[in-house]
């Protein structure tokens, strides 16, 4: 049953061919049966009209023969038999000269033998007397039956490889029938394409097992490619696979993909592994710079630790009093080592942000919400900004599955570099906007600051990378940690003494999808 699915094409194909043969063959058959038995008919007709005309052509010739009393004669002599011959023989051959293949005679039942013989048309070979043996005593038999009758008859003999209507008419003398008149004609030679038949039925039998055959091979062969689209399926799925190898022009193509699937596995392989090798390099050297960064930072709150640490132990050594102004250990000098200690747990901090950027608690947010607060927020800390925040949010922004503290940060950080990018009074402008067909909300944070330098623009988000006086220089890359956590891009788009524009976007997620069910 699964066989008759796959190849129903093939199958119908088959049999639709099948039948326009069959029909067409017996449509030919039908009209050579039908042109055959036309030609038949006429040369009946023909060879009765023949062999009438030669009656009454004759009839004189036989009247006189009657008076003579020459069939009364016992024995006629052999002279008086062949005259008798010669004359009917004239006769025969001026009737059947305008027959063409006619041939007749005469035959008389007392001498027991044909006279009068005549071909005057018929091609060779041709019998010198009488009627060709191979057809002597069919004509004798029908000719001896219409004397006996008494009437006329025609007849088809069928005489392999001849086929000939037979005309004989009764010569009745006072009504005695004495002998008989025949005329026929060979039509096997005027039906040439009764070959054709033949020649169109073992074509049509040829023709429709050479379809078959056909059909047979596009059957085995659409198997093979089937087969062979199944094995590129699961090449394409990764999985290590040889396509099957078959012999002829599908196997050449078997082996040479095999050969290129063989080529391209090898190749991907040594990009995998030079990839590894890369991820390697570039992880060991973001880990070096890292730990110089780290060592850097640490460095320094660690140096004054000690320092303050050895000069109260020294004085500790000197037996001066804990507590005495002399001995160092002062107010001032207890605030300093709090506060590099501080500094110290702030950066500790800020470098756990890299081993976890986003938490796993994840809460719908809306973004404009968010900003806002944010906003809120870094007004009422204050500072010595003069700089002036527009906003311009999108009311359709659906709400979004984040980590709404790690983002915060992000959203403080940026807001923070573009009113410290601003000398004097400025303005930083915040937009949102939804892309519904790329499914991401954007966030614009643009100032009019003094704009990042391009040779300084493609190291922002490198750790402990700052061009500030004060902070570590983890801002920027701990927010792209963030972004990239979420699924989003940010990135930096900055002209000198112009102002940078930032650009953040963060993909919807399924809080989008619960908000539209809330409102069906």
């Amino acid at each position: 049953m699964k066989f008759f699915k796959i190849h129903v094409r093939a199958i119908l194909y088959a049999t639709l061919f099948s039948a326009v043969v069959a029909i067409i063959s017996f449509l030919i058959f039908m009209s050579i049966n039908q042109w055959k038995n036309d030609i038949v008919e006429t040369n009946r007709t023909l060879t009765e009209v023949i062999v009438k005309q030669l009656n009454e052509s004759s009839r004189d010739v036989i009247d006189s023969l009657v008076n003579e009393n020459f069939f009364r004669v016992g024995n006629p002599s052999v002279a008086d038999m062949n005259k008798m011959d010669r004359r009917l023989k004239i006769i025969s051959t001026a009737v059947l000269s305008h027959a063409r293949g006619m041939e007749g005679g005469f035959f008389f039942r007392d001498f027991d033998e044909f006279y009068g013989y005549a071909f005057p048309t018929s091609p060779p070979p041709i019998p010198a007397f009488g009627p060709p043996p191979r057809s002597y005593n069919i004509i004798k038999n029908q000719v001896m039956e219409t004397i006996d009758s008494a009437r006329s008859m025609v007849e088809l003999h069928k005489f392999d490889p001849a086929i000939f209507p037979l005309a004989t008419e009764p010569i009745i003398i006072n009504g005695e029938s004495i002998g008989a008149l025949w005329a026929r004609i060979h039509i096997e030679r005027e039906l040439p394409t009764l070959r054709l038949r033949q020649v169109i039925n073992i074509g049509a039998v040829i023709s429709l097992l050479g379809f078959i055959i056909a059909v047979f091979i596009s059957v085995s062969q659409r198997k093979k490619i089937l087969r062979i689209h199944e094995d590129l399926e699961i090449v394409k799925t990764g999985v290590a696979h040889e396509v099957t190898e078959y012999r002829g022009s599908l196997g050449y193509i078997g082996r040479s993909i095999n050969m290129m699937v063989k080529a391209l596995g090898e190749e991907h392989r040594r990009r995998e592994q030079l990839e590894r090798e890369l991820h390697q390099k570039e992880k060991m050297a973001s880990l070096g710079k890292l730990i110089a960064g780290v060592a850097h930072e640490v460095k320094t709150p660690l140096a004054i630790i000690k320092t303050r640490i050895q000069m109260w132990q020294q004085n500790i050594l000197s037996n001066k009093t804990v507590g005495d102004p002399k001995n160092g250990v002062t107010e001032e000098s207890l605030k300093l080592v709090v506060r590099e200690i501080d500094r110290l747990s702030d950066l500790v901090r800020r470098l756990l942000f890299f081993s976890k950027p986003k938490s796993e608690n994840l809460r719908k947010t809306n973004i404009n919400d968010l900003l806002h607060h944010t906003i809120l927020l870094l007004e009422t800390r204050g500072g010595k900004f003069d700089v002036k925040i527009e906003t311009d949010f999108d009311p359709e922004l659906p709400d979004i599955l984040l980590d709404s503290n790690a983002v915060e940060q992000v959203f403080i950080n940026i807001i923070n570099n573009s009113r410290e990018a601003i000398s004097g009074s400025g303005l930083v402008q915040i937009k949102t906007e939804y892309e519904r067909k790329a499914g991401v909300v954007r966030i614009l944070i643009r100032d009019n600051g003094t704009g990042i330098p391009d040779n300084i623009l493609q190291n922002v988000f490198d750790p402990f990378f700052t061009t500030k006086d004060k902070g570590f220089g983890l801002g920027l890359s701990i927010s792209y940690e963030i972004i990239k956590a979420h699924g989003g891009k940010i990135r930096f788009f900055s002209t000198e003494e112009q102002g940078t524009l930032c650009t953040i976007e963060i993909p919807i997620t399924t809080g989008h999808q619960e908000k539209e069910n809330d409102k069906k």
